[in-house]
Formats: structure tokens, sequence, C-alpha cells
């Protein structure tokens, strides 16, 4: 799992914070901040068959393109 940023996540996704106050997830399954892969400080899929699953909750400072 890749998360846009892992503050935002742990804090703003209620699709993530009620199954972990219940027990049924648990925030060690979250591999990565998606920029940490992008600068390359982590390694992405390594090859065809893996699955990323990527929860963006919209932080504002990601929207803004270089110009």
């Amino acid at each position: 799992m890749v998360v846009d940023t892992l503050e935002g996540v742990l804090h703003e996704a209620s699709d993530f914070i009620v199954p972990q106050k219940a027990g049924l997830w648990c925030s060690d399954s979250i591999y990565s901040e998606i920029g940490e892969i992008i600068c390359c400080k982590k390694v992405g899929r390594e090859t065809q068959s893996e699955i990323t699953f990527y929860k963006s909750v919209g932080i504002g400072y990601l929207d803004h393109g270089c110009n």
C-alpha cells in the first residue's frame, strides 16, 4: 500500500481510521509515501504481478504541478 502522505491517511482517511480502531487493519501495512518512490528512496513495483494500492487523501500542496 502506498499513500500520498502517511499523516493524512492516519488522521483524515476514515476508510482506514475506522477499521484501525476496530482492530481490523494496521498501519504497518503501509509500505511508503508516493514521494519516496518517486525520489527513489524506496523501490516501487518490481514485477508486473505486483499490485500497488494507492490511497490519496487530497493534500493541496501535491496538487500543484511544476512550471
